[in-house]
């Protein structure tokens, strides 16, 4: 467990490299993606605030930060359905509240300049109403780049039409991709064919690619709660895009640490050496992976993300600045090339 304290001296280390360099978030969601649906009016108390209901806002604040998991036999087993039914739950409890102002409360907390909001669609729904309420909530604020997600409901042959489309009403900056929700199978050839569609509407428009990476053990359809494990992402021509594609999770979300360090990892190694555009992130990750993350990937090929509001922007930072200094590298060095230089490079750069 990391004290309030120590949190506090990790966020004030890393409000003083903000005074340098801008820092990036490449992985943020405006809503919830589990189960979405939710629907949001403007709160009559707070400018900038969109609500599901009548709970307060309260701004985000820090505190102590659990650094370690469960053991095994810690954790009682619970099934697939149940799972589903806890991340609904937890998600919509997290997703009360959205927009400019909140995302701009949890950017001053922990010191992020610029992120990435990335909606993402269910198996059987539109585009039009996420994208209408992203640019409602947060497209007048330069500070909010907006991705877009391809709906199922598109044919292969319209994909490119679609994306060049969101690049002019509404100005997006990526594409995301989130096999296990969108519910596309990767380990068929329809749903790698699909992706490659994807792929090249992304590179003739200029656009970077966020890919879910890992499992979902909280998906409502359980059965597409692998498409996105990396056996299957492995088998995608990525080279069909000369933009950067990020695996986000740096592939291992939702494998136990074992599965990450001697399984997943070490494919994802040989993913990047195969492809000079891949990347990865660490949003979502506990301690133990993201310090399995910076110990294994060329710090060149990873970005920060953080997953928020799944988890909170701050503890994602605290997290990776205190695996970085425990790794014994030159953490302020490699948390800058992480959260500033590879981020604006890659996915911020002003050519796009």
């Amino acid at each position: 467990m990391l004290e309030r304290n120590a949190v506090e001296k990790y966020l004030e280390n890393i409000n003083d490299i903000k005074n340098s360099y801008a820092l990036f978030d490449i992985h943020v969601h405006p809503f919830e993606v589990m189960g979405n649906g939710l629907t949001y009016t403007e709160n009559p108390h707070h400018d900038g605030i969109f609500s599901v209901n009548s709970a307060r806002y309260l701004p985000p604040i820090f505190g102590k930060l659990k650094i370690s998991r469960p053991s095994a036999t810690e954790r009682r087993p619970t099934s697939p359905e149940l799972q589903a039914k806890m991340a609904t739950l937890t998600a919509r409890q997290l997703y009360a509240h959205t927009g400019s102002r909140l995302f701009a409360d949890h950017m001053q907390l922990s010191g992020i300049d610029r992120i990435l909001l990335l909606p993402v669609l269910g198996e059987e729904e539109p585009d039009d109403l996420q994208m209408k309420m992203l640019r409602e909530m947060f497209g007048a604020d330069e500070r909010f780049a907006l991705g877009y997600s391809i709906p199922n409901l598109a044919a292969n042959s319209e994909i490119s039409g679609l994306v060049a489309d969101a690049v002019q009403e509404f100005g997006v900056r990526a594409i995301k991709i989130h096999p296990n929700i969108t519910g596309i199978d990767l380990s068929v050839g329809p749903g790698k064919e699909r992706i490659e569609y994807i792929l090249e509407a992304a590179g003739k428009a200029g656009l970077a690619v966020i890919v879910h990476g890992g499992l979902s053990p909280g998906v409502r359809n359980t059965a597409a709660a692998s498409h996105g494990i990396l056996r299957n992402l492995r088998d995608i021509d990525w080279g069909l895009s000369d933009r950067p594609v990020v695996i986000a999770h740096a592939g291992i979300y939702g494998h136990d640490l074992s599965q990450a360090e001697g399984e997943v990892l070490p494919l994802m190694n040989k993913l990047l050496l195969q492809h000079d555009n891949l990347f990865v992130d660490v949003a979502g990750l506990e301690v133990d992976q993201v310090r399995a993350v910076v110990k294994q990937i060329d710090h060149e090929r990873i970005m920060f993300g953080s997953d928020a509001l799944y988890s909170p922007q701050w503890s994602v930072l605290v997290k990776l600045m205190h695996c970085l200094k425990i790794y014994g590298t030159d953490h302020e060095d490699v948390f800058v090339k992480i959260t500033s230089l590879n981020p604006s490079r890659y996915i911020f750069s002003a050519d796009q």
